[in-house]
């Protein structure tokens, strides 16, 4: 779990600890005080055990006038009181259980995005996925200009790592990814180095991109699927 969300789950907790220890205090404030006094032996009997009669219905009733008998509502407010302290449990056991999924998702999303995979589960196939989008990504290199072949040959690349399932990481770009992952498959670094290279000259310089640097990086390309031929085709996930 991430310091977010512990920070968010210390809030949670603490707001319900506060609010459990608020339904206490009108809890016990509710049920007001019970005194159960019982004399000592040594004390006079004829004093202690003095009892009063109840009130009759005439002695109750002055001018006219019946009072009624107080009611004590101290159970009704121990059965709300009850229930609501439920419900506060059950929201709390909710959100601890949502915010602890959540931290585990996080987890697992940050390990696919840095290429490696968790326990027990593969991460998809990126150089099948490259391998199969060879034929799109040469002709791309052989079509148009030598700034946009290049430029859109490198996106296919890029798209080819994404369709696998991978995402950036915050601080990457695209090119990045694509780099660092065909890096972990084996793949000639020199060779994905060059054709990254050609792509940042192609898309961004204002000076001219000639049919050389084309053929530069078809070479590289080349270069590229030669190594990952050199891998078995079932993914087996990035290595490590």
């Amino acid at each position: 779990m991430d310091e977010g969300a512990r920070r968010r789950l210390a809030g949670v907790l603490v707001g319900g600890l506060v609010a459990v220890g608020l339904l206490l205090a009108v809890w016990a404030a509710s049920a007001g005080p019970s005194l159960d006094w019982s004399p000592s032996s040594g004390d006079d009997e004829s004093t202690v055990q003095r009892t009063e009669q109840p009130e009759t219905a005439t002695d109750a009733c002055r001018d006219g006038r019946c009072e009624a008998p107080e009611r004590d509502d101290s159970g009704v407010f121990g059965v709300i009181a009850t229930i609501i302290l439920v419900l506060i449990g059950l929201t709390l056991l909710a959100a601890v259980i949502a915010l602890l999924r959540a931290g585990r998702a996080g987890f697992l999303a940050r390990r696919r995005r840095g290429g490696i995979a968790p326990p027990g589960e593969a991460l998809p196939d990126v150089a099948a996925a490259v391998r199969e989008d060879a034929a799109g990504q040469y002709a791309a290199l052989r079509t148009g200009s030598p700034r946009n072949a290049i430029v859109a040959c490198w996106v296919r690349l890029e798209d080819s790592v994404m369709s696998a399932g991978l995402t950036v990481r915050g601080s990457e770009t695209s090119s990045e990814l694509t780099h660092r992952i065909l890096a972990k498959y084996g793949v000639d670094d020199a060779a994905i180095t060059r054709l990254g290279a050609l792509y940042r000259e192609a898309r961004f310089s204002r000076h001219e991109v000639t049919e050389s640097m084309r053929t530069a990086a078809i070479d590289a390309l080349d270069r590229v699927h030669a190594s990952l031929e050199r891998r078995p085709a079932s993914g087996s996930g990035v290595p490590r």
